[in-house]
């Protein structure tokens, strides 16, 4: 009885040391996901950066393609609130 008892003890401590393994890998996996939308964050702000610069010089030599960029940095500006949204979740 004894041996029955101390066989369960050492199968429900493989459980839970599993359990934390498992939590752990998500825990790293949830902190890469993080540590990439961070950086995906700074790189849509670099890009938000570099339109608005070539949307201003655009504008100081009168050139039409600022409906292009325009668009593209409310797209870039989209993305960014979304990335930003899911960040502040953690």
């Amino acid at each position: 009885m004894e041996l029955i008892s101390s066989l369960v003890s050492l199968a429900q401590m493989l459980c839970e040391s599993m359990n934390m393994a498992e939590r752990r890998r998500h825990k790293t996996n949830l902190n890469q996901a993080i540590s990439e939308l961070e950086t995906a964050t700074s790189e849509l702000k670099a890009i938000r950066d570099d339109l608005n610069l070539r949307i201003q010089q655009d504008n100081l030599e009168g050139r039409s393609c600022t409906n292009h960029a325009k668009e593209w940095l409310a797209a870039v500006s989209s993305a960014e609130i979304k990335t930003d949204a899911i960040l502040a979740k953690f």
